[in-house]
C-alpha cells in the first residue's frame, strides 16, 4: 500500500512537469524538511522508489549503475511515504563536505578543497642589447667592422617547469544566493634560462660595446653571457560564486535519487591582493690572450647584473565556466595594479690584459614605480569521483613595468654618476598547467 501511494506521487509530479522532470520546493514529500529549490528526473530506464522509499544500503554499483545515497545524507522526517533525498541544507556550521553525486553541486559546495598542479611556462626575451661587435684584421687596412654576433635576442628562453598549489575555504552563501570562498593560491616558475657565446678565429676578433676598450672584451677570442630569471607569486582571493540554477536529483534504475548538477553557464567573480617577486641574473664574460716581450698573457673581463622586482596591491578577477554533470570548462581572467619596489646591483671588472684598461666598479639603484599584469586562459575540468577533480588550463600572461637585467647594461664605463634603473621592461609568459583538486 504504501508502496502504491509512493508511485502515485511520483507519477503526479511527472505528469505536471509535462515529461520526466518536476520542480520540488519547500517542503519535500512525506513532511520533510524544508529545502532549497531543485528538479526531479527520471534517469533512462528509471523505476519506481523502493518499498518504503528506502534504499538498499548495501547496494553496489554495478556497470552502468549509481550507488545509493549514504543513510546519513537522508532527511529526517516520516519516511513511509517520502522519497529519500540527500540533505541539501547547508551552514558553515554544519558543512560536513561534497554531496555523494557525481559533480560538485552548487547548492552543495566543499567546506574545503585544494589543487597541486604542475606549472610548465615559457616567456619572452628581453629587449635587444647589443654586447659585442666583431672586426677583421685586413693587411694593410686594420680593423674592418663585420657584425654585431651576440646580442640579448640571440637565444630565446626554454620552458620551465614549476609547481602550482591552492587552498580554499567555503564560508558561506550570502543574501544572493552566492557561495562565498576564500583562498590563497601561489605559483611559480624557477630558473629560466638562457645562454649564448660568440668565438673570433684569427685574422677577427671582437670587441664589446663599451665607450672605451677594457681587458678581456677588447681583442677577445670569446664573449658568452648566461641569463637566468625566475618568478614567485602569491595570492589571497575572495570568490563570489552564484550558485545558478538548483541542483537535480535523479532517479535511477535502482530506486535510487541522487543529487548532480544542471548544465548551465555561471560566471564568478573575485577580488584580492597580490604579490609577485622577479629576481633575475645577467652575466657577460670575455676572455683574450696573447704574448708581450715573450711574457704571455690572459685577460679576463666580466659584467654581472642583478635586478629585483618586488610587486604587490589588489586584483580583480572573474571566470565563465559551462558546467555539466562531471565536468566544467572556460575561460578566465585577472587584472592586478601593482606597486613595483625595483633594485639592481652592478659590478664591471676587467684586468689581465695589459694593452687595454682595467676596471673595478659597482653600482646600485632603486625605484617603486605603478606596474601592471593581466592574465587570460582557458580551463577544464572532469570530476573523476565527488571529491577528487582533475584540471588542466593553458595560460597568458603580461607583466608591465619590470626592471630586467640585460636591460641595465650600460656602455659609459667607469659611469660618471649612478644610472637609473630602467623599470619599463615587459615580460610575457604563456603555458600549461595540470593537476589534482581534491574536496573535503
Amino acid at each position: 500500500m504504501k508502496s502504491t501511494q509512493s508511485l502515485g506521487l511520483l507519477m503526479v509530479l511527472l505528469l505536471t512537469a509535462g515529461e520526466s522532470q518536476g520542480q520540488w520546493t519547500g517542503a519535500l514529500p512525506g513532511g520533510g524538511a524544508n529545502a532549497h529549490g531543485g528538479q526531479l528526473y527520471l534517469a533512462e530506464g528509471g523505476s519506481t522508489p523502493p518499498v518504503n522509499g528506502v534504499p538498499d544500503p548495501a547496494y553496489s554499483r554495478g556497470a552502468g549503475e549509481m550507488s545509493t545515497v549514504p543513510p546519513d545524507m537522508v532527511i529526517a522526517g516520516d519516511m513511509s511515504n517520502a522519497y529519500p533525498t540527500p540533505d541539501i541544507r547547508f551552514t558553515p556550521e554544519g558543512c560536513t563536505g561534497p554531496c555523494p553525486a557525481d559533480a560538485d553541486g552548487y547548492c552543495c559546495p566543499p567546506c574545503w578543497y585544494l589543487e597541486s598542479g604542475f606549472r610548465f611556462q615559457a616567456r619572452n626575451r628581453p629587449d635587444r642589447v647589443t654586447l659585442s661587435r666583431r672586426y677583421i684584421d685586413v693587411p694593410g687596412v686594420g680593423l674592418v667592422f663585420a657584425g654585431r654576433p651576440l646580442h640579448t635576442k640571440y637565444e630565446s628562453f626554454d620552458g620551465e617547469l614549476g609547481e602550482s598549489l591552492a587552498l580554499g575555504r567555503f564560508l558561506g552563501t550570502d543574501d544572493s544566493n552566492r557561495n562565498q570562498f576564500v583562498e590563497m593560491r601561489y605559483w611559480a616558475t624557477h630558473d629560466w634560462e638562457t645562454d649564448s657565446l660568440a668565438s673570433a678565429v684569427a685574422p677577427e676578433t671582437l670587441y664589446g660595446t663599451f665607450t672605451m676598450n677594457f681587458a678581456g672584451f677588447s681583442e677577445a677570442s670569446v664573449h658568452r653571457y648566461e641569463y637566468d630569471s625566475s618568478i614567485y607569486n602569491f595570492e589571497a582571493n575572495y570568490w563570489l560564486r552564484p550558485r545558478g540554477r538548483p541542483d537535480r536529483l535523479v532517479l535511477y534504475p535502482n530506486g535510487c535519487w541522487r543529487r548532480e548538477r544542471n548544465t548551465q553557464v555561471i560566471l564568478s567573480y573575485m577580488f584580492g591582493l597580490r604579490y609577485i617577486s622577479l629576481n633575475e641574473d645577467f652575466d657577460f664574460r670575455g676572455e683574450s690572450d696573447g704574448v708581450i716581450d715573450d711574457v704571455p698573457f690572459e685577460g679576463l673581463g666580466r659584467y654581472s647584473i642583478a635586478a629585483d622586482n618586488n610587486m604587490f596591491g589588489f586584483q580583480i578577477g572573474a571566470d565563465l565556466l559551462q558546467h555539466g554533470r562531471n565536468w566544467s570548462w572556460g575561460l578566465q581572467a585577472k587584472a592586478a595594479p601593482l606597486i613595483n619596489v625595483s633594485e639592481q646591483g652592478s659590478l664591471f671588472r676587467a684586468d689581465g690584459d695589459p694593452r687595454f684598461l682595467s676596471g673595478n666598479v659597482s653600482w646600485t639603484d632603486d625605484n617603486a614605480e605603478v606596474a601592471f599584469l593581466g592574465e587570460f586562459g582557458a580551463i577544464g575540468k572532469f570530476f573523476i569521483t565527488p571529491n577528487v577533480t582533475v584540471f588542466a588550463s593553458y595560460d597568458l600572461a603580461w607583466l608591465f613595468g619590470v626592471a630586467l637585467a640585460p636591460e641595465q647594461f650600460q656602455r659609459q664605463i667607469p659611469v660618471g654618476t649612478t644610472p637609473e634603473i630602467r623599470d619599463e621592461g615587459t615580460v610575457f609568459m604563456h603555458g600549461l598547467t595540470m593537476g589534482m583538486q581534491f574536496q573535503f
